[in-house]
C-alpha cells in the first residue's frame, strides 16, 4: 500500500484548520491569551503559511510546523490531543484544505486577495467566543469526554465572568498569585520565582 503522504498532511491541517476557533479554547485558556489573535501574533484570520508569524498555523518546513494558539495557562497535554484528535478527523474524513499557503501578512491583502488564500474567517476574539464555538462543535464534542468538557466549560466560563471585569493589572496579580501558589505547593524551589 503506497500512502501519499502530502495528501494526508492536507487532510490532516484542513482538520485543524476546520476546528481552530474550538482549539482556541484550550490553548488560549485565558482571557488575556486573546490579545494573541490581534493583528501581529496568532493572527485575526484563520489560516497558514510558510514562515509566516502572522497567522495561527506556520509552516516551517514540510514536517515542521508551529501551532500559535499555545500559551503558558494551558494544559498543552490536553491541547495537543485535541490538535491531534482534530489532524486525525481531517484525514478520516478526507476533509479538503481550501487554504493556500500564505506568505504575505494577510492585513496587506485585499478582500478578494484574502479570500484567494482561503482566509475568510477570523479567530476568535475572547475567550468567551471560543468557548461558544467549543460548545457547539459537535464533532469536537465525540472525540472528548462529556465529563471533561462539564467540567472544563463552567470553570473557564466563570474565569471570563470574573476576569471580564478586571484591570489589565488586577489580572496579571490574580494570576501571579495563582501560579505562585502553585510552585509553593509542587516543592518548586523558591529561589526559582523571584519576582
Amino acid at each position: 500500500m503506497v500512502v501519499d503522504f502530502g495528501r494526508a498532511q492536507h487532510h490532516f491541517l484542513a482538520g485543524i484548520m476546520n476546528h481552530m476557533t474550538s482549539l482556541c479554547a484550550f490553548g488560549m485558556a485565558n482571557c488575556d491569551g486573546y490579545v494573541r489573535t490581534a493583528k501581529d501574533a496568532a493572527g485575526a484570520w484563520i489560516g497558514f503559511g510558510t514562515e509566516n508569524r502572522d497567522l495561527p498555523v506556520r509552516k516551517i518546513s514540510e514536517q515542521h510546523w508551529e501551532f500559535r494558539v499555545l500559551d503558558s495557562t494551558s494544559n498543552p497535554y490536553l491541547f495537543a490531543a485535541t490538535v491531534v484528535l482534530a489532524g486525525l478527523s481531517g484525514l478520516s474524513e478526507n476533509i479538503n484544505q481550501s487554504w493556500k499557503d500564505c506568505h504575505v501578512f494577510p492585513h496587506s491583502l485585499t478582500e478578494i486577495e484574502r479570500v484567494n488564500y482561503g482566509l475568510n474567517n477570523t479567530m476568535p476574539n475572547s475567550l468567551h467566543e471560543a468557548l461558544d464555538s467549543l460548545k457547539t462543535d459537535l464533532t469536537m464534542k465525540t472525540w472528548i469526554p462529556q465529563a471533561l468538557l462539564d467540567s472544563y466549560i463552567p470553570v473557564k466560563g466563570k474565569e471570563v465572568e470574573v476576569f471580564q471585569n478586571m484591570t489589565y493589572d488586577q489580572r496579571r496579580l490574580r494570576l501571579l498569585e495563582y501560579f505562585w501558589f502553585m510552585c509553593l505547593h509542587t516543592n518548586v524551589s523558591e529561589e526559582l520565582y523571584v519576582l
